[in-house]
């Protein structure tokens, strides 16, 4: 029977892409400020509105606003290979910025789940 042999040729196939997907990784603020302390080359990446950034953001991060009808070019031209650790207010938007990078090549993607209210809420430094 020849479907068994396509069957598992099909199986093979998904099983390999799927070692090469990535993985988007949960974190905490406090696990993501003990991240940007420890790591030299990443990208905190806000997706907040400008309206919200000026209320205050992370030191050195990059705005990208979500809701701008060229954002997502904008993901499109970063770094693919970069550590990402993105945020916005709570974790709404920065989930369906982490679920593009993930599904466009991004290699290192975390989410920060609680978002500018969580690290806020937490004390830590911010700028504005």
């Amino acid at each position: 029977m020849k479907t068994k042999p396509l069957s598992l040729i099909i199986f093979f196939m998904f099983a390999m892409l799927g070692t090469y997907a990535q993985q988007v990784v949960s974190l905490n603020s406090a696990e993501a400020k003990k991240m940007l302390e420890s790591k030299k080359k990443l990208v905190l990446l806000d997706v907040r509105t400008a309206a919200e950034v000026s209320q205050g953001r992370i030191a050195n991060s990059t705005n990208i606003d979500v809701y701008q009808h060229d954002a997502y070019q904008k993901i499109d031209k970063l770094d693919k290979n970069e550590t990402y650790v993105v945020y916005c207010r709570t974790k709404n938007r920065s989930g369906m910025v982490v679920k593009y990078m993930s599904d466009h090549g991004f290699k290192s993607v975390y989410q920060m789940m609680e978002g500018f209210a969580g690290w806020s809420a937490n004390n830590f430094p911010i700028v504005k």
